[in-house]
C-alpha cells in the first residue's frame, strides 16, 4: 500500500541540520535530503546503506569530494528511521567535526522526530501541520523524461530525468544554465536506489542505496529512546501563526 506524503517534512530535516550547524549547508548532509522525499509505503520493509557524495570544483580548479553514509530502515507500518552523520561542526565543537543524528518518520503517530544521541532530547513535529509551497519561476523550462527499466545491484528500477533550463540573463548568466535531476526507483519497494543532481553552480550530488535487506527491522528502531525529553517544534507556514 502506498500513501502520498508531501515533501514538506524534508524542510523539517533541513531546519534541524541548520540549527545544529550553520555550516551544514556546505556538506552532503544538507543536500542529502533530496532522496528523502519518498512517499509513505506500507507492507514493504527494508533496510540499507545510503551513500551520498558531493563533488564540487572551485574557481581555482580545486576538486572537493565529500561523502557521508547513512543507515535507513523502513518497517511494515511505513515508519522510517535514518541514521546519519553531520559534518562541519567545528564552529560548535572544536574537538568534534562530526555528530550523529537520527530522524524517525512515524506516520502511525503522525509525527517526525529528530534525535541527537547524547543530548537526551528529541524534537517532534506533527506531520499534518506541515505545509510546503513550491514556487518555480515562470521563465524556467523543465522537461521530464521516463527512463528504464534498469537493473541496479540486481534490483529492477524505473528512472526519471528532469532537466531544467535557466535562460540567459535570468541570474546574470551570459548563457543558459542546465540543471539535471535523475532518479532510479525500485518498482516494488517504491524507494530511490540511485540518483544524481547536476547543477553547474554548485556541483554534483550522487546518491546510492546499497546493502538492501528485505527483513523486518526491529520495532525499537522507530521509537524515541526511554528517558529522552520530547520537545514540540511549532510548524512554519500559514498555520503556524494561529492559536
Amino acid at each position: 500500500m502506498k500513501m502520498n506524503l508531501k515533501r514538506s517534512w524534508v524542510s523539517f530535516a533541513g531546519a534541524v541540520l541548520i540549527a545544529l550547524a550553520p555550516l551544514s549547508a556546505q556538506t552532503p548532509d544538507f543536500i542529502a535530503s533530496q532522496p528523502q522525499d519518498e512517499p509513505i509505503v506500507t507492507g514493504q520493509p527494508y533496510s540499507g546503506e545510503a551513500i551520498t557524495t558531493v563533488k564540487m570544483r572551485m574557481f581555482d580548479g580545486t576538486q572537493i569530494d565529500r561523502s557521508v553514509t547513512a543507515r535507513i530502515y523502513r518497517d511494515t507500518l511505513g515508519r522510517v528511521r535514518r541514521e546519519q552523520t553531520i559534518m562541519g561542526l567545528e564552529a560548535l565543537d572544536t574537538k568534534n567535526d562530526v555528530r550523529a543524528i537520527v530522524l524517525i518518520i512515524d506516520p502511525v503517530a503522525n509525527s517526525i522526530y529528530s534525535i541527537v544521541p547524547g543530548t537526551n532530547t528529541a524534537q517532534r513535529l506533527v506531520m499534518n501541520q506541515m505545509s510546503h509551497v513550491e514556487h518555480r519561476p515562470v521563465d524556467e523550462m523543465p522537461r521530464e523524461e521516463r527512463l528504464g527499466p534498469r537493473e541496479i545491484d540486481g534490483i529492477t528500477t524505473i528512472g526519471h530525468r528532469m532537466t531544467t533550463t535557466i535562460p540567459a540573463g535570468r541570474v546574470g548568466n551570459d548563457r543558459p544554465i542546465t540543471i539535471i535531476d535523475e532518479r532510479w526507483e525500485a518498482r516494488d519497494l517504491k524507494v530511490v536506489v540511485e540518483s544524481r543532481h547536476h547543477d553547474p553552480r554548485t556541483g554534483d550530488v550522487e546518491y546510492h542505496l546499497t546493502k538492501i535487506s528485505r527483513k523486518e527491522p526491529p520495532a525499537d528502531l522507530f521509537k524515541v529512546p526511554a528517558g529522552y525529553k520530547i520537545v514540540d517544534i511549532p510548524p512554519k507556514g500559514p498555520e503556524s501563526g494561529r492559536d
